[in-house]
């Protein structure tokens, strides 16, 4: 059977689910009601296909020493579909925001405050495993001038805006995160950009400080952003789902039976057809995806499932957390190479462990701190 077949990334979808769907007993985190809950559906999806992606690839790397997409569409779509859709979530939501707060004040503080305590936190502890493994991997011996080391650390505390460097000649560092940081720099750029979008287009009133502190962080990213084109324009397929989501005839005609099928027509087609979501017409078909599900299609309720929301929950846990555990698996504990049974068979385990520690990070830690920001944001003003 192909290492790539598409039963495998079945299984390993029903298994986190039906691991969500145990540890409910044991977790009794509260599911927040939100405007928009197929989008936090769909978060859950995207995070566990980036995981199947990356898995995909530590089936081959060890063979071949290469880091590269898996030789399948439906594989390689995974990992690259599945982040254009999480752009297009962030346009959508925070653009969203922008239209409702339309010639009204916005609390920017309080947006900024939620975004440091959202990403921030869990990344740091990320960041602490990854520099242990790092050491762990080099025998705790320090192997290049400890000030080159530090200088490296605070590139990768920069969320990988700067750089990110190979730390303490521990060669291909990124990969043990499963080379997933490079994200976080265009979120950044994008959060920095929306003041500065609603004072030109919102007539949204903006302090000069405000207006200030936003420039100086969109000048910074830019600076050491390798500019992507094609990565910016999937941010426009979450602006467009905004700006239609205030059409009525959009909205029944997302939610009907034809939407449905439209939606996942779009979605197939670009698996299908197209090698990557980099190119204008992939992009075109998974925006017309993603304005069906952001006006309220479901996908026959999948998305708005308890289990799938509960999924979601933990996206950008299961995000970040995904490459530290394939990385201490197949780097540390088994050295060497597997057929194609014992490999998904591993990953499974992997998928078990990586819910579980997800939903005890969330709840011990990184949903504790999210919840604390109308405190600091109070504390600050």
């Amino acid at each position: 059977m192909s290492p790539l077949n598409p039963i495998f990334a079945l299984l390993i979808l029903v298994i986190t689910l039906v691991t969500i769907k145990i540890s409910d007993l044991f977790f009794k985190t509260k599911i927040p009601e939100v405007k928009y809950p197929a989008i936090d559906g769909l978060r859950g999806y995207l995070a566990v296909f980036v995981f199947i992606h990356h898995s995909a690839i530590w089936y081959y790397y060890p063979k071949s020493g290469l880091w590269s997409a898996p030789p399948s569409n439906l594989f390689s779509h995974f990992g690259d579909s599945s982040v254009v859709l999480f752009f297009m979530v962030t346009g959508f939501l925070f653009y969203t925001k922008l239209i409702e707060s339309y010639n009204k004040p916005f609390d920017w503080l309080r947006l900024y405050v939620s975004r440091f305590l959202r990403i921030t936190p869990l990344y740091l502890l990320v960041m602490l495993v990854m520099f242990f493994i790092v050491f762990s991997v080099s025998d705790f011996k320090i192997t290049e001038a400890p000030v080159l080391i530090f200088k490296k650390i605070i590139m990768w505390l920069s969320f990988g805006i700067i750089e990110m460097p190979d730390i303490n000649n521990v060669t291909n560092t990124n990969y043990i995160t499963g080379g997933v940081i490079w994200t976080l720099k265009y979120e950044w750029l994008f959060y920095f950009s929306l003041p500065i979008i609603s004072l030109l287009l919102f007539k949204i009133k903006c302090n000069w400080k405000v207006i200030l502190f936003a420039l100086l962080g969109f000048l910074f990213v830019f600076y050491y952003l390798k500019t992507d084109g094609m990565i910016l324009l999937s941010f426009t397929g979450g602006i467009a789902a905004a700006l239609l989501n205030r059409t009525e005839k959009i909205k029944n005609f997302a939610n009907s039976f034809i939407g449905s099928i439209i939606a996942l027509a779009c979605l197939i087609s670009t698996v299908i057809f197209f090698d990557s979501p980099y190119d204008y017409i992939p992009l075109l078909l998974l925006s017309v995806f993603f304005i069906i599900i952001a006006n309220g299609n479901s996908v026959f309720g999948i998305l708005q499932l308890k289990t799938s929301r509960a999924l979601g929950q933990i996206s950008y846990t299961i995000y970040l957390v995904h490459g530290l555990l394939l990385y201490i698996t197949f780097n540390s504990i088994f050295m060497k190479e597997f057929s194609t049974t014992t490999h998904w068979l591993i990953i499974s385990i992997i998928g078990v462990v990586l819910i579980l520690a997800c939903r005890i990070i969330y709840e011990l830690y990184e949903g504790k701190l999210v919840k604390l920001t109308s405190r600091l944001t109070d504390k600050i003003t």
